[in-house]
């Protein structure tokens, strides 16, 4: 019997770009790399930490030992490491120009995602349905275009922007650090 799971097969979900991004910061090409660690460092943290918090694939159905909740965990785990281990060995900056080429990288899967979706009556990048909260479910019922727009907007430009203001707290507090233990 054949599976016609779509969702569970193709790696076409904000998560899975983390595959996508790892390859592009291994590029020659510094634009490509900018795009691969914008990414990594500005959707993946954001994306990893989200799930750790509200597990919304494997851990819904399977218990926590199931090979298929380990993955999910052991993947959202080493996305969060990855994000933190490229910033803390300055590997790359966040720069609010780099916003350009996150947009763009998502923009591309999102597109495809819109795509398949109409197609394969899939939910890839969850523009197609939302997750089991009351109000998305709610925006959902009252347009589902409204929740896929919304959808794209938050991962496309809010987790950015949330992303690079916490980055930037973080740098100044730190800049304040160095700079209080020279003087004394």
């Amino acid at each position: 019997m054949i599976n016609n799971n779509y969702d569970s097969y193709i790696p076409l979900y904000f998560c899975s770009l983390f595959i996508f991004a790892l390859w592009l910061c291994l590029c020659n090409n510094v634009t490509l790399q900018t795009v691969g660690y914008s990414f990594l460092t500005m959707g993946g943290d954001v994306a990893s930490i989200c799930y750790i918090f509200y597990p919304s694939t494997s851990l819904l159905f399977y218990p926590i030992w199931h090979p298929a909740s380990l993955h999910g965990l052991i993947y959202h785990w080493f996305m969060l490491f990855t994000a933190l281990m490229v910033m803390k060995s300055k590997l790359y900056r966040p720069n609010i120009k780099h916003f350009v080429h996150y947009f763009a990288f998502l923009s591309i899967f999102c597109v495809i995602a819109v795509i398949l979706n109409a197609y394969l009556d899939t939910n890839f990048m969850f523009l197609g349905n939302p997750f089991a909260l009351d109000f998305l479910q709610g925006v959902f019922r009252y347009s589902p275009y409204l929740y896929a727009s919304l959808a794209y907007m938050t991962q496309s430009i809010v987790l950015y922007f949330v992303s690079y203001c916490v980055y930037r707290i973080y740098f100044v507090i730190k800049c304040k650090e160095v700079r209080n233990q020279n003087v004394e």
